[in-house]
């Protein structure tokens, strides 16, 4: 039972998303066909074939250009900010927060600060945690405990809400930092190598 994908959202009306990851064995960025379904750069330039819909012939012609190489250049070396979870599961956290959200409307005080079961979707459990801030955090977990496993998934559920508390803490240490950004995502090494070591110690040895 391993944690396999991690949100957490912002306190604001607009529900922004500051930091989402996903950490399965079959990768954590978005594959090439993710990047041709919504006509996206590709994450490494590859020669020939065609880009985006756009033809090899038509590429070549641009290639001349100093202005498009500079913007191709560009393209490449810089990070996406979604190249840190796949499609597949930012569409399942995505709707794991409506769940958390319909809960938060129809309980505001209960919900609050309580680890919820949210949902199962394709293979894997939902938990979310909403803070007295509004502030959100959703990870989801391999659903491979039997169902009359009930004492393991009892005591797994225990480990899942130590997992969250100690994320909000860590976010919490976060904006305590007085050169982290209040803002937007969230980029600081230091907080990914903590949820690094964090998701190694749920995970446990592969």
């Amino acid at each position: 039972m391993a944690l396999v994908s991690l949100a957490i959202i912002s306190h604001n009306q607009k529900e922004e998303v500051m930091y989402i990851r996903d950490f399965s064995s079959v990768g954590n960025s978005l594959d090439d066909v993710e990047y041709d379904l919504f006509n996206l750069p590709p994450k490494y330039p590859q020669g020939g074939g065609s880009v985006g819909g756009r033809s090899s012939s038509s590429i070549q012609e641009q290639s001349h250009d100093p202005n498009y190489q500079q913007q191709q250049q560009q393209q490449h070396t810089q990070p996406h900010l979604w190249d840190d979870c796949s499609l597949r599961h930012q569409f399942l956290l995505h709707s794991a927060l409506e769940k958390l959200n319909e809960g938060t409307r129809n309980n505001r005080v209960v919900h609050r600060m309580r680890v919820i079961f949210l949902c199962c979707a394709d293979g894997c459990r939902y938990y979310g945690y909403t803070t007295c801030t509004n502030l959100k955090i959703i990870v989801g977990i391999e659903d491979d405990i039997l169902p009359d496993m009930e004492e393991k998934q009892k005591e797994k559920d225990g480990e899942v809400s130590s997992v969250l508390t100690r994320l909000h803490s860590m976010y919490v240490n976060y904006l305590l930092n007085p050169f982290s950004n209040q803002k937007g995502k969230i980029t600081s090494k230091r907080f990914n190598r903590g949820v690094d070591g964090l998701v190694s110690e749920f995970n446990g040895p592969v």
